[in-house]
């Protein structure tokens, strides 16, 4: 790429595509002034592009069934994504991170469980709940 004093000379195409969405350039005027060339929705802006929202994003990739009531809280435990959680009906689960459950549920003292901690090692679970 061409420099001058640290910066692109004009009209040059500047080529960052980790900074840019897939399929759009970054450009500078002849007078200096940075604009983008978006070939998706085939427009030119002096804006940025900003990536668009994927489609389904806010669709879970998987759903956890197994509480009888809400869950509270969630802990991961490990790198691998299993997870446990704790729900009103007073209960602890464990999961795998594609929603099936491992083992048995852990029954609290009858109370909603509303919080939920692992130690670093994982091999102890704490739990607070409504009745102390």
């Amino acid at each position: 790429m061409m420099v001058s004093f640290n910066r692109p000379l004009p009209g040059v195409r500047l080529d960052y595509l980790e900074q840019l969405v897939p399929g759009c350039e970054w450009y500078i005027s002849p007078l200096g002034r940075t604009y983008f060339v978006n070939h998706n929705t085939q427009t030119t802006s002096w804006k940025k592009p900003t990536p668009e929202r994927p489609t389904g994003s806010l669709t879970p990739e998987c759903i956890i069934e197994g509480h009888s009531e809400c869950i509270w809280s969630l802990a991961c435990l490990d790198s691998n994504g299993n997870i446990f959680s704790t729900s009103n009906d007073g209960s602890i689960r464990q999961w795998k991170k594609d929603g099936e459950p491992v083992g048995k549920p852990l029954n609290s003292h009858g109370a909603r469980i509303g919080s939920l901690a692992l130690s670093p090692d994982g091999s102890m679970v704490v739990s607070g709940s409504a009745d102390g």
